[in-house]
């Protein structure tokens, strides 16, 4: 008492801060001065050093607290805690959530805060879905599913959310954290991955279809042909049921072309062309396709678009995109082409499977008709889906279009929306080599022709055929089913060969070896190959290889004669 009466009272205090730096309190020991000076120094020392170590640990604690706080703040994946609801309650309220909330959503902690987190759903957020996160929580049990929400401005997005329960150390749940990250862009790809595998499977699918028809279409259309000469002099009438046969076995070929087109197993003969070039030469073309009630808008690029691709094959392109164009403007709109050379980044080519980086020729075709739902988008490409109902239609243009363009080495991007029109744009690989200039080909099939031609197909059917036709243009004609009776005819034939002309898919082997067969007994001798089907030895990726002569199925006598008369010119 007297030590404090005259104010000799020790004094020790240490200062505690929060997480912002700031003093929040102070904890201060004032010792027993009654006592011995030693133990009262000794129990000073004591009080310090126990304040030291609660102080520490205090600061130990709210370090790693703010190292947590920081972590959570800086994720780039949206951390959400909701409180535990009674079963009774529908649903959890909103208690946190850490910046990216809102980077995500477009929605601030204080609108969350409170509420139930399905306000971030849409109509189109699958119920089942829902229904499982909330049996889920009902149970307390983890879950991880993936969901579509809708943010604050309208857009949808999917995320992939996890959700664990928080536990008191008794066990009883008093919260739920939720890990969510968006995952709209992995989705994106993943359904342009499905869709590129469904194209291919399809595409295999109408590549043998194709090839086993072609085979029958060229029996039909020339027998007809021949059938057409034999009538000469017969009825008008019954003349034009030939020529019935004949067309319908062209548009029949036409289809064949087609599925091959969309396959990828057609044959191309590429060469470096001017996308401006063909654009304005199919000018008046196109302007013919279209109705009145369309107006065209050209923006052709002011330098050259270089591709290599197949002139004919560009133009089906190009006329069949202004086409479904114009079909999707009945009361009439805007239909707008442009060429551009444009780069595609390594973030494009990261959002769309397939594509590489760098250079490319541009084709837009672009209209301001009423665009296509999420649903008909998915299927546009596909063989035989039409939208056009009674006003036909095969459902082969855009299927034509993707099998050109990526035969080609090129993509092909949809962008359209509902009352907004629909934008397709091709891109080529840009070509730095010079324009291929084109060589004209006038090929006759009149005069007197002589000649002895082994040929090798193993459709009965097609192999008599062909016998006729060149039989009766005055070819001499030995016939084999497959390679090892090519052999036996040519052993005992002792004239001259002047050509082979071989089916490429043949039983147990190929037309190049039944050649290499030949050319070991007659080297030098001509070979014309030719096939319904491109994926065979003689071509790289529906390319022909350089040299190589080859006759496309189905086909007439006039394509017949003309090749050989390429090979063996008429005396």
């Amino acid at each position: 008492d007297l030590a404090r009466a005259h104010g000799l009272v020790a004094c020790w205090s240490v200062p505690f801060h929060d997480t912002a730096g700031r003093v929040t309190g102070t904890v201060a020991i004032y010792p027993d001065n009654t006592r011995s000076p030693l133990s009262s120094q000794r129990t000073a020392i004591e009080a310090i050093a126990q304040l030291a170590a609660v102080a520490v640990e205090h600061r130990r604690v709210d370090e790693k607290f703010r190292l947590f706080q920081a972590a959570i703040e800086n994720l780039n994946d949206v951390v959400m805690i909701t409180e535990a609801s009674p079963i009774d309650v529908p649903g959890p309220r909103i208690s946190f959530v850490n910046p990216a909330f809102e980077r995500m959503t477009g929605w601030s902690l204080a609108e969350a805060i409170g509420r139930n987190p399905r306000f971030l759903q849409g109509a189109e957020t699958d119920r089942a879905v829902l229904d499982r996160v909330r049996a889920a929580l009902d149970s307390h049990v983890p879950i991880r599913v993936e969901l579509l929400n809708v943010d604050r401005a309208g857009r949808r997005y999917w995320i992939e959310m996890e959700i664990s329960p928080v536990r008191t150390p008794e066990g009883a749940v008093t919260h739920f954290i939720a890990i969510e990250r968006d995952v709209t862009e992995r989705r994106h790809l993943e359904e342009q991955l499905r869709e590129s595998q469904k194209m291919e499977a399809i595409g295999q699918l109408a590549g043998g279809i194709a090839h086993d028809f072609n085979n029958m279409l060229t029996a039909i259309s020339g027998f007809a042909e021949l059938l057409q000469v034999d009538l000469r002099d017969s009825s008008a009438e019954t003349r034009e049921h030939v020529l019935e046969i004949q067309r319908a076995a062209s548009r029949s070929a036409d289809i064949t072309r087609k599925l091959l087109a969309f396959s990828r197993r057609q044959m191309l003969q590429p060469r470096v062309v001017d996308l401006n070039v063909i654009v304005d030469e199919m000018r008046r073309l196109l302007e013919r396709v279209l109705d009145e009630s369309v107006r065209q808008m050209l923006h052709l690029a002011p330098e050259p678009v270089t591709a290599t691709v197949d002139p004919g094959q560009l133009e089906q392109v190009l006329l069949n995109l202004v086409v479904n164009a114009r079909d999707a403007m009945p009361g009439g709109g805007t239909l707008t082409i442009r060429t551009a050379i444009v780069a595609l980044s390594d973030e494009y080519a990261a959002a769309h499977v397939g594509v590489v980086p760098g250079n490319y020729a541009m084709l837009l075709v672009g209209d301001t008709g009423g665009g296509m739902t999420p649903e008909v988008r998915a299927r546009i490409f596909e063989p035989f889906f039409t939208t056009k109902g009674d006003r036909g239609g095969t459902g082969l243009g855009l299927s034509t279009v993707i099998g050109i363009v990526k035969q080609s080495g090129g993509h092909v991007w949809v962008y359209t929306e509902v009352g907004h029109g629909t934008t397709m744009k091709v891109y080529f690989p840009l070509a730095s080599e010079a324009i291929t200039p084109v060589v004209p080909g006038d090929v006759t099939v009149e005069g007197v022709r002589t000649g002895t031609i082994l040929v090798v197909e193993d459709e009965e059917l097609l192999r008599s055929l062909i016998r006729r036709m060149l039989e009766r243009a005055g070819y001499t004609v030995l016939a084999a089913g497959d390679g090892n009776s090519a052999e036996a005819l040519l052993a005992a034939h002792t004239g001259p060969l002047d050509l082979l002309l071989t089916d490429m898919v043949l039983p147990g082997e190929n037309g190049r070896l039944v050649a290499e067969a030949v050319l070991r007994r007659r080297p030098g001798t001509p070979v014309l190959y030719m096939s319904g089907y491109t994926e065979d030895v003689i071509v790289d990726h529906g390319v022909l290889q350089e040299g190589i002569n080859f006759l496309e199925k189905p086909f007439t006598q006039q394509d017949l004669l003309g090749w050989i008369t390429k090979i063996l010119p008429t005396p």
